[in-house]
């Protein structure tokens, strides 16, 4: 056969030999004879390829066909053809940049790095996604095919039996190397992007065991056992999901592979993901296994929740990681046992409801626990005097009110109609409970805490008093002093009695009793002695309400 026309052109016009200053021959394929050079008007290095016969027509339309197919493929991971010239007989000679690094076998026999091969493998799926998106199947994958350079990028090298799907939708002749071939490139069957698929899953495999998924004796050999299954040698645990991987897509059935070489990537991609989320999940493990020993509750605190950051991290990765769920689960544990023990409990009630499967009991525990603290929450709320003060300094106001107009009140209908003292004592007491009363009905507290009842109740018993000794004044025919006096006794003890509230509550106390014993000694002064007393008490109780708030945080 001749070379196709688009060959004929390119000979026609390439030139320039003369430019290129060859080192030496790299390699020699059946095809052709690979040699580095350094062109000299670039002063670059580049590699050049020429065919093996280059008085074969068939071997030079082949070589030229490669560089074809290469040349349309601008990709990193594709070795780049600058040009075809020709030497000086004539002959064509494809130009090609420099791939320095190491081929991916060498690379094998220099380390055995099971993720270093996986990161290898997903940037050759790259460059053959892009060829198999412009209907390009490589079909010679395979680690000498492969180099690594210094800064770890991957170039996919020799596509001289690749397909062009275009030009060449059905393959008639059987190429490839027979050690990695596919079964169905073996038979001529549908060779499809599967079958790059295998040819990759065949190089990982090499990659991971030491030799070619069909290494025989002979290449006929070789080819007759790509029908046969691949069995995949057991593998320590880190690398089990990575042999996974090679051992589906190196499947005899093509339905059985991955679909396609994005597919077969993202299944790399992940098992990297889990390497990466398993090693944080050990260190988080281990770290909680290593917690010093006398740490405070808040400083464990702090250690465990940096593990539990640690360990997100890593389900982040991976969110089915059964060992790092497992390990999730003791770390909420603990995490719930520390919010009980620093009294958090709405934070441990957040730990066991995101407990798959907490311990019997445990939710119990913590609902207690939570009960308890509210009860006691309550109980501190009741008692502080801060609940409620605007309540109580707007009784007080009214109190000192109702007193004010009481006490007016009745020196005005005493002094109006004579005989009439004592009952118009009782009137007070009876006009002022009813108006207290009243007020608490209007203006109820706005909780029942301590300090309210202690401040409803002082006032009732102290009017509920009043009342008795004025009863009793009125049906003994006791003088209206002595009730008086009687009464200022009682509002002094008041006062000292509830002096646990604010210290000088005593010097209230005693000034009203004081008062008691000017009413007795001075009975026509007693009235007025009785207002100024009573001015005293509303003193007091103000300063009581004030002394709270400022003594309470």
């Amino acid at each position: 056969s001749q070379p196709s026309s688009f060959a004929v052109r390119t000979l026609q016009t390439a030139s320039g030999m003369e430019d290129f200053l060859v080192a030496g021959v790299v390699a020699e394929g059946g095809m052709g004879v690979v040699e580095f050079a350094r062109q000299k008007s670039l002063e670059r290095d580049v590699v050049l390829k020429r065919p093996r016969e280059p008085d074969d027509p068939a071997n030079v339309a082949e070589l030229l066909r490669e560089a074809r197919i290469a040349g349309r493929l601008e990709h990193p991971g594709v070795v780049t053809v600058h040009g075809i010239y020709r030497d000086d007989r004539g002959h064509p000679v494809i130009c090609m940049r420099a791939a320095p690094g190491q081929t991916w076998r060498g690379l094998q026999e220099s380390s055995w790095d099971a993720e270093r091969h996986a990161r290898i493998a997903i940037e050759v799926c790259r460059a053959l996604e892009f060829a198999h998106a412009h209907g390009v199947l490589h079909l010679d994958v395979k680690p000498s095919n492969v180099v690594v350079g210094p800064q770890g990028e991957v170039c996919l090298l020799d596509w001289g039996v690749a397909m062009d799907r275009v030009s060449e939708p059905v393959r008639t002749e059987v190429l490839g190397t027979p050690a990695y071939m596919a079964p169905e490139m073996v038979t001529l069957g549908a060779i499809s992007e599967r079958s790059d698929v295998y040819l990759l899953g065949g190089t990982l495999f090499h990659a991971l065991f030491g030799r070619p998924p069909h290494r025989r004796a002979t290449a006929a050999t070789s080819m007759a056992a790509a029908a046969e299954p691949v069995v995949v040698p057991e593998v320590p645990p880190w690398v089990a999901e990575l042999a996974e991987i090679c051992g589906r897509a190196l499947a005899t059935d093509p339905d059985a592979r991955f679909p396609d070489v994005k597919a077969l990537r993202r299944a790399l991609e992940g098992y990297l993901d889990h390497r990466s989320a398993e090693r944080l999940a050990q260190r988080a493990l281990l770290a909680h296994q290593l917690l010093p020993i006398g740490l405070t509750a808040q400083e464990r605190l702090r250690e465990l929740e940096a593990i539990r950051a640690q360990l997100r991290s890593s389900l982040a990765l991976w969110p089915d990681n059964p060992r790092a769920k497992a390990f999730r689960e003791d770390l909420r544990l603990s995490l719930c046992h520390l919010y009980l023990q620093l009294g958090d409990h709405e934070a441990a009630g957040r730990m066991v409801a995101r407990m798959a499967h907490p311990p019997d009991g445990l939710e119990g525990a913590v609902e207690a626990a939570r009960t308890a603290k509210a009860g006691r929450r309550r109980a501190l709320h009741e008692r502080s005097p801060r609940v409620g003060r605007a309540w109580r300094k707007r009784m007080l106001v009214r109190l000192a009110v109702i007193i004010a107009v009481t006490t007016l009140g009745g020196g005005l209908v005493q002094y109006a109609v004579q005989g009439t003292g004592q009952r118009v004592l009782v009137g007070q007491v009876v006009i002022s409970s009813v108006a207290w009363g009243a007020c608490l009905w209007l203006d109820p507290p706005p909780q029942a805490g301590l300090f309210e009842r202690l401040f409803q109740n002082t006032v009732w018993a102290a009017l509920l008093g009043l009342a008795s000794l004025r009863l009793l004044g009125e049906v003994a025919g006791e003088p209206s002093a002595l009730v008086m006096a009687r009464n200022l006794v009682l509002l002094g003890a008041l006062l000292v009695a509830h002096a646990w509230l604010a210290p000088y509550l005593v010097a209230f106390g005693g000034v009203v009793l004081a008062f008691a014993g000017g009413a007795v000694l001075a009975p026509d002064l007693a009235r007025p002695i009785l207002g100024v007393g009573l001015l005293v008490l509303m003193a007091g109780a103000t300063y009581a309400n004030d002394w709270l708030d400022r003594k309470t945080p």
